[in-house]
Formats: C-alpha cells, structure tokens, sequence
C-alpha cells in the first residue's frame, strides 16, 4: 500500500513540474524623472533659468530586445516637462545597443 501511495505521488508530482520559460523579445517602458535644478549650479543666470523651469523632468525611454539583440533609446517627454529645447536635446540623441 505504501508502494502505491508513493508511485501516485511521484506520478502527480511529475506532472505538475514544468520548465522555465524564457521571454525571447519585449518592449519595456521606463520613467525617468530628474530633478534638473538640483543638476544646475548656482551662479547667477542659472539661477534666473530656474525660476522659469519646472523642479523635474521627466522623460520616458524604450528598451527593446530581441534574440541576442537590444536597443535602449528615447521615446517622449512627459506633458508636464517645461524645460528650454536646447535643455532636452542632450537626451533625445542618446541610444545605447547591443
């Protein structure tokens, strides 16, 4: 009886084991939020531009991969971000791969 009991528990048991399932490609969204005036120094006409500007920006990047490859690289600006366009530049251009 014992026998038995164990082979109907193995039995359930290995049936009930799968493997890992690996994820081969995915599009992940990440938020990015910076607090640009605690970025600035203090001299005088930086501390004029903060009185204009919002305290953070946030801007939102796209990381995708596929196989063996992968690109990390910007998608937009939050509505909520008002910094000069010259300030925003520097972030738009960068993409990273792999």
């Amino acid at each position: 009886m014992k026998k038995l009991l164990f082979i109907v528990a193995l039995i359930i048991v290995a049936s009930n084991v799968h493997a890992q399932q690996f994820i081969d490609k995915a599009v992940i969204e990440y938020e990015v939020t910076t607090n640009i005036k605690k970025t600035m120094s203090n001299d005088s006409w930086d501390e004029m531009m903060k009185e204009n500007m919002s305290d953070f920006k946030t801007a939102y990047y796209n990381y995708s991969f596929a196989d063996n490859k992968s690109v990390y690289k910007f998608s937009r600006w939050s509505d909520k971000t008002k910094i000069p366009k010259w300030y925003k530049e520097g972030d738009e251009v960068n993409i990273w791969f792999f």
